[in-house]
C-alpha cells in the first residue's frame, strides 16, 4: 500500500492546573484535622504506647537568643516572660495539651524540681497577657534571692497548654 501522509504534529492542548486544594487557615486547624482523625484510633494507640512517653524537647541557649520565643511559637500563644536582658531565672515545663477548638486555655503551676509535677494544674491564666502572670510568679520565687541575677534551680514553673 502507498504511504499515509505525515499529519503535522500539533502540541497537545496544556493540561489544565489541578483545582486548588483547601487550605487551612492556620496550623491550628491543619493539627485538628489530624487529631480528629487520631481521636478514632486512641483506643488502639493506648494499647500500642503503652509505657511510652511522649517527646521532650529541651532548649538551651545563650543569654537573649530566642528560647522563650521558639517555645512561645510552639505553644502559639504569649506566655514567655520577654525583656532585653535574662528574664527567664526559674525553669519552665511547657505541657501541650489537646483541646476542643475555641477552648485554648494555660494553667500555670509551681513544683518542687526534681520531682513528679502536682496533679492539679493550678489556676487558669488569660493567654492575651499570660507572661505578665509567669513573669510575676518568677519575681515571686526570686523575691528571697539575694542577687539581682539570681536563679531558682530548685522550683519549676509548669504551663499546661
Amino acid at each position: 500500500p502507498p504511504p499515509q501522509p505525515r499529519l503535522p504534529d500539533v502540541p497537545a492542548p496544556p493540561t489544565p492546573p489541578p483545582p486548588p486544594t483547601p487550605r487551612a487557615r492556620d496550623i491550628r486547624e491543619l493539627g485538628a484535622a489530624h487529631f480528629r482523625c487520631l481521636d478514632g484510633l486512641r483506643p488502639q494507640l493506648d494499647d500500642v504506647l503503652k509505657g511510652l512517653s511522649p517527646p521532650r524537647i529541651v532548649v538551651i541557649g545563650s543569654e537573649s537568643t530566642g528560647k522563650s520565643t521558639l517555645l512561645e511559637r510552639l505553644a502559639m500563644m504569649p506566655l514567655f516572660p520577654r525583656a532585653r536582658r535574662t528574664c527567664t531565672r526559674v525553669p519552665i515545663h511547657l505541657h501541650l495539651r489537646r483541646c476542643a477548638p475555641g477552648e485554648s486555655h494555660a494553667r500555670m503551676t509551681v513544683f518542687d524540681s526534681g520531682h513528679e509535677p502536682p496533679h492539679d494544674l493550678g489556676p487558669i491564666i488569660a493567654i492575651n497577657n499570660g507572661w505578665e502572670r509567669v513573669q510575676a510568679q518568677m519575681d515571686a520565687l526570686l523575691a528571697d534571692e539575694r542577687a539581682a541575677n539570681a536563679v531558682r534551680r530548685d522550683k519549676t514553673i509548669l504551663l499546661t497548654v
